[in-house]
C-alpha cells in the first residue's frame, strides 16, 4: 500500500459502528489537554459515556477500557490529521482509533508492525466497513524503516501511540523518533510503563526534554531505589506515559538535524527560519546537499555561523556564505538537503524557538516565491522506495 499524505473531511454513513457521542462537541471546550483538564474529564458524566463505548468494543485490543476511552477523548478533542500507531498486533486498537477518527470527521491512522502480516492484519482490516478502512494505512515494517521513510518525506504526526518492542533501547528509539516527527503541541503516548524498558525510556526522555509536558505525574513517581515497583500511568487505570510537545521547536546548543529531505533541485543558497519570538545569539548551522542517481552519490556541504537578533516572530532568511549547487545531472537524479542547527543565546530568555522545521531555498527553484516547505515536499511512493 502507498503512503498517502492526503487528508480529507470524511462524511460517510456510520453504518454498524456506534454513533458519535452527541454531547461530545459542546463539551470539548470544557476539558483542555492539560493534566487538570484530563482529571476533570475523568470525573465527568462524559467520561462514563466514553468508557461505556470502549467497553462495548469487541475486537482484539491489549489495552484497558480506560486506555481506549482516553485515546477516543484525545482524538475527539485534538482532531488529529495524522495518527501513528507503532505495534498493530491484530488491529484491535487500530479499529477503535479508526472509529474515533470517523467520529471526529477526519484523520488517517498509519499503523505499523513487522509481524502484522503473520497476525492477519491485512485480512482483518479489509473486513472492516469502508467508512473505517478509509481511515487506516497498514504497513508490515518495523519502526526504524518507517521513521526513515517518514523523515525523508517530511511527514509529521499529530498523535503517536507507541506499543512496540518494550526493551529500553527500542522504546527509547521509538520515543525519540516520534518526538522528532510530532507537530507542535502534539501528543505522544508510550504504553506499558509498568515494564522497565518503557518506564526508563520515559524517565530519560523527560530529563533530556524539559520543555515537554507530561499530562500526568507518572515519571515523578518513579522510584530509582525500587525499579520494579508498581507504577500508575499518567492517567488512572492505564499504563500510558502521555506527553505533549511544546508549542514551538527549541533550537539549543546541541545540534539538531531536521532530516534529509527530498527536494526538486540540487541548489541551496539560503536557509529560512520561521522564528516564533524574540531571539538573540549565534546560529550555528550545517547544510548538506546530496545527489543520488545512476552515478556514485555526491555530497556538498557548508558549515557556518551567523548572529541572530530578532525582536518578534517572523521569517528570517539566512544567505549561505558558501552556496551549494550541483550542475544539472539528469532527470533521474534525486536531490536531498539536510539542515542541522544549533543556537547559543547571548541573553537568557532569548533562546531560538521555531514554528516549524527550517527550509532550504535555491535560486533555481521552480518559481521565485517557491519555498521547500514540508507541505510542498514530494509525496511518498512506497514504504520500500527511496
Amino acid at each position: 500500500m502507498s503512503i498517502t499524505d492526503s487528508i480529507t473531511e470524511l462524511n460517510a454513513d456510520a453504518g454498524d459502528i456506534p454513533a458519535a457521542i452527541t454531547v461530545y462537541p459542546p463539551g470539548l471546550s470544557r476539558y483542555g489537554l492539560t493534566p487538570e483538564g484530563l482529571e476533570e474529564w475523568r470525573r465527568s458524566p462524559l467520561f462514563s459515556q466514553v468508557l461505556e463505548l470502549a467497553r462495548n468494543h469487541m475486537t482484539d485490543s491489549l489495552i484497558s477500557d480506560e486506555s481506549r476511552a482516553l485515546l477516543y477523548h484525545l482524538i475527539l478533542t485534538a482532531r488529529p490529521q495524522r495518527v501513528l500507531e507503532i505495534g498493530t498486533y491484530r488491529a484491535g486498537t487500530s479499529h477503535f482509533i479508526a472509529q474515533a477518527l470517523h467520529h471526529a470527521g477526519r484523520g488517517v491512522l498509519y499503523t505499523i508492525d513487522p509481524f502484522g502480516n503473520a497476525n492477519g492484519c491485512p485480512q482483518t482490516i479489509s473486513s472492516w466497513p469502508a467508512h473505517l478502512r478509509q481511515h487506516v494505512r497498514f504497513f508490515a515494517v518495523d519502526s526504524a524503516l518507517f521513521f526513515d521513510h517518514a523523515i525523508n518525506r517530511g511527514m509529521t504526526f499529530d498523535l503517536v501511540f507507541i506499543d512496540g518492542n518494550h526493551e529500553l533501547e527500542f522504546a527509547t528509539f521509538d520515543l525519540n523518533c516520534s518526538a522528532r516527527l510530532i507537530t507542535p503541541g502534539g501528543i505522544v503516548i508510550l504504553d506499558n510503563i509498568d515494564q522497565p524498558g518503557p518506564r526508563y525510556a520515559a524517565k530519560l526522555f523527560s530529563s533530556a526534554n524539559p520543555d515537554w509536558q507530561e499530562l500526568g505525574k507518572a515519571v515523578s513517581l518513579i522510584d530509582d531505589t525500587n525499579p520494579f515497583a508498581s507504577l500508575e500511568g499518567s492517567f488512572a487505570n492505564t499504563k500510558f506515559f502521555i506527553l505533549q510537545a511544546p508549542s514551538h521547536m527549541l533550537v539549543s546548543s546541541i545540534p539538531r538535524s531536521f532530516g534529509s529531505i527530498q527536494v526538486p533541485t540540487g541548489v541551496v543558497d539560503a536557509i529560512e527560519l520561521e522564528v516564533a519570538g524574540p531571539a538573540s545569539g549565534t546560529l550555528h548551522f550545517q547544510v548538506f546537499c546530496r545527489a543520488f542517481g545512476e552515478r556514485v552519490p555526491e555530497e556538498l556541504t557548508t558549515t557556518e555561523a551567523t548572529p541572530i537578533n530578532v525582536s518578534e516572530a517572523g521569517r528570517v532568511k539566512v544567505p549561505l556564505q558558501k552556496p551549494l549547487a550541483f550542475a544539472p545531472i539528469d532527470e533521474k537524479t534525486i536531490y536531498r538537503t539536510e539542515i542541522i542547527l544549533a543556537f547559543i543565546p547571548t541573553t537568557e530568555g532569548f533562546e531560538l524557538h521555531l514554528h516549524g522545521p527550517p527550509t532550504a531555498a535555491g535560486h533555481r527553484d521552480r518559481d521565485p516565491g517557491h519555498r521547500m516547505m514540508a507541505a510542498q515536499r514530494p509525496q511518498a511512493d512506497d514504504i520500500n522506495g527511496r
